[in-house]
């Protein structure tokens, strides 16, 4: 959609996208945080029994994990609001479960905890950005082709923001994940199954790179060209040089 009309309504559909995922991030941050206005509470009195409530709870993830799979072809736009959905629909339909794992008394403890629970909520918010301005079908480039703004940002500073984006929303996934005061049963396994999750994308990320000091391979007879075009050209062949 090149015309001025496409343009347009790719970028309103890009920021209603991300007005949705605005959404879906701060429901996110005060139901992991168990705070009042979420719209359900990650831990607490149970309001089914257990094993219904794990059942629903399990489905959800897996709903959102599949939602997340599934959206890998759509555009950056498209898939963050997919992906929000979800995750509202997780946020309103989850269970609660109780179980205590531990409690922190310390008021300085809880404080410095606190602390690095919004950092990490500001990192990986970071991470989600800088995944759009790396999108060609994100929000960014569709503000930039609206307005007629030309591509920023060279190869090497687009590497750099991708290395930014992996350590921003790595590190802001285990902070959210472990940066707690109370951690409750299910919270634990949460944060278990998102360090599991950490560490597999950042292995598999490390595995596609390659070894510093790998040799890389030569091209094969370089001075092939240069002996055909003497041939061509008329020119004595070195007998040492064409072995």
């Amino acid at each position: 959609m090149n015309s001025t009309l496409g343009r347009t309504a790719t970028f309103t559909f890009g920021v209603i996208s991300y007005l949705v995922f605005l959404a879906a991030f701060s429901l996110s941050i005060a139901f992991v945080a168990n705070l009042p206005w979420a719209p359900a509470r990650l831990d607490g009195e149970p309001l089914l029994v257990p094993g219904w409530a794990l059942a629903v709870d399990f489905a959800l993830l897996v709903a959102v994990g599949l939602v997340y799979w599934a959206s890998r072809g759509v555009t950056q736009n498209g898939r963050v609001l997919l992906v929000s959905l979800a995750v509202l629909a997780l946020l309103v339909l989850w269970q609660p479960l109780s179980g205590e794992a531990w409690r922190l008394q310390s008021p300085a403890l809880r404080q410095v905890l606190a602390a690095a629970f919004g950092f990490g909520g500001a990192l990986l918010l970071y991470g989600v950005l800088l995944s759009d301005q790396l999108a060609a079908g994100g929000l960014h480039a569709a503000a930039r082709r609206l307005f007629g703004l030309a591509d920023e940002g060279s190869d090497e500073a687009r590497e750099e923001w991708r290395r930014q984006r992996g350590d921003a929303l790595s590190l802001g996934v285990l902070l959210l994940a472990w940066a707690t005061p109370e951690l409750s049963v299910t919270h634990l396994v949460l944060a278990l199954l998102a360090s599991l999750g950490v560490y597999l994308v950042r292995r598999r990320v490390l595995d596609g790179q390659p070894q510093e000091g790998a040799k890389q391979p030569e091209a094969s007879h370089p001075r092939r060209p240069v002996l055909v075009a003497s041939r061509k050209a008329g020119a004595p062949i070195d007998p040492v040089r064409a072995a």
